[in-house]
């Protein structure tokens, strides 16, 4: 998917203000020619080099200078998570933490564009609530979808929204996450250790430590 951001910006179809940054090569020269362009980044380049976690102050102080839009890792501490609120399909770090009407209006906000991105990838959406769950309607899409690396990608940032909703202890929206992302066939392993996690704890945050995410 980092392939795709930067064709984009080579062609102009990606804002040229907007600093890419591969967390996954935090000492690599896109990571350090963004650094060089925005010397406030240089707390979280610091905190993510020597500790592979960022600090709450670095992300903090960073989002207020300018919006700041990243996955939340599972091994990252749980009072970043609730920082963190629905941008689309990406999510922004505020300044301070939010609470959980302001992620539901969000996902509310956000809805109508899911929708529609599981139509045009030709999914098979999945089926409300009340639905009876048999093997029917738990069937794979029922034809390709015409853009695999998007919608691998996708799954990958619905499921991290779960992931993050179940760190917070919302679990009502964890479980809706949950369900946005199985139109895009998500990590089955992580997805089913998710859902036994929110199954097994009836209240509070759940520790989603050791889930592991597959956004390549």
């Amino acid at each position: 998917m980092l392939t795709r951001i930067l064709s984009s910006r080579a062609t102009g179809e990606l804002r040229g203000d907007l600093s890419v940054i591969p967390l996954g090569d935090i000492v690599g020269p896109l990571a350090s020619r963004e650094l060089t362009l925005e010397p406030k980044m240089a707390p979280l380049w610091r905190d993510l080099l020597l500790e592979a976690s960022p600090d709450e102050w670095a992300l903090s102080s960073l989002s207020t200078a300018r919006p700041l839009a990243l996955p939340f890792e599972p091994q990252w501490e749980r009072p970043l998570a609730r920082h963190f609120v629905p941008a689309g399909l990406f999510a922004i770090f505020e300044p301070e933490p939010r609470g959980a009407s302001d992620r539901l209006r969000a996902m509310d906000a956000f809805a109508p564009d899911l929708a529609r991105l599981v139509k045009a990838l030709r999914l098979a959406p999945y089926p409300p609530r009340d639905a009876p769950k048999t093997p029917l309607t738990r069937l794979a899409p029922a034809a390709p979808s015409p853009d695999a690396i998007l919608t691998r990608f996708t799954a990958a940032l619905l499921l991290d929204r779960a992931i993050t909703f179940a760190s917070t202890g919302e679990r009502e929206l964890a479980t809706r996450a949950l369900d946005d992302a199985r139109p895009f066939a998500p990590d089955p392993v992580a997805t089913a250790e998710l859902a036994r996690r929110l199954a097994q704890q009836a209240h509070g945050p759940v520790d989603v430590k050791g889930l592991a995410k597959s956004a390549n």
